[in-house]
């Protein structure tokens, strides 16, 4: 399940990420407050059944904030009700009915700004069938993030046809193809049944400025993750396949990382 809502604000922060995190945490509190305990109790980490993506449009960069011209889209996509466990189906619920709630017309973002709600749509998606070949061009909507999972020193990991990686990172990314297949599979544990093949198309460099919690925030300097987007081929089990187009693929997928569209 894919949604579409059109938000207008006068400036965000260039990590911008983060404050979409909160909305969407706060989505499944008001619709489901025993749901949101049981989620995001820090002791039971785990990656949620949906990814988003934020669309800002013409923008312009000023006094450290980005400045959209018009209204700004976020993405949404999800398991459809009933493709998942109980769980998955609860969290897709909450999600769809506390992002549309009147509670969350109006979301405070940094700097004394309100989010504004204008429009919500349910976007038409893909079905089962269209992966049934087992073999998916896909683009990305929002850059995916790899790493060598290491806990303490872990490194990006960027496949190496993606373009311009000479430009002063390579002591701090890893270009192994063995290890970006690795760390794919990784980032995909638990949540696929088999394995997924990766074909790179046209990749490049994506430079992302992130932040989660006020502790990083009031620190003042969020995170430099290195990413990449483009465009890739999939092959793997068609029902693991379309799992992926509704819930994305890399690491943080519920942080604004990893959500694909069909090619």
């Amino acid at each position: 399940m894919r949604l579409g809502i059109n938000y207008e604000i006068e400036k965000l922060p260039i990590d911008f990420r983060g404050s979409f995190v909160s909305l969407t945490k706060k989505a499944i509190e008001i619709n489901d407050a025993d749901l949101f305990v049981n989620l995001y109790n820090i002791e039971k980490r785990f990656t949620k059944p949906f990814c988003f993506s934020v669309y800002l449009g013409k923008y312009s960069l000023n006094d450290g904030f980005i400045h959209p011209e018009g209204s700004i889209k976020l993405n949404l996509s999800m398991l459809n009700f009933f493709d998942g466990d109980s769980r998955d189906n609860r969290i897709t619920l909450a999600l769809f009915n506390g992002l549309r709630a009147t509670e969350l017309k109006k979301f405070p973002f940094p700097a004394g700004q309100d989010l504004k709600r204008l429009h919500v749509n349910i976007v038409p998606e893909r079905s089962l069938d269209d992966f049934a070949k087992g073999f998916v061009g896909f683009k990305t909507m929002s850059p995916i993030l790899l790493t060598n999972g290491q806990k303490n020193g872990a490194r990006p990991v960027l496949h190496p046809a993606t373009e311009d990686l000479s430009r002063g990172r390579r002591d701090i990314a890893i270009y192994d193809e063995d290890v970006f297949r690795a760390s794919i599979d990784m980032s995909l544990k638990g949540h696929i049944k088999g394995s997924v093949v990766f074909e790179p198309g046209r990749l490049h460099t994506q430079v992302i400025h992130h932040t989660i919690g006020d502790h990083m925030r009031s620190l003042g300097r969020p995170q430099k993750m290195i990413c990449f987007s483009g465009s890739f081929k999939l092959r793997g089990l068609p029902e693991d396949l379309y799992r992926i187009y509704q819930t994305g693929i890399g690491f943080k997928r519920n942080q604004g990382f990893g959500m694909l569209e069909v090619s």
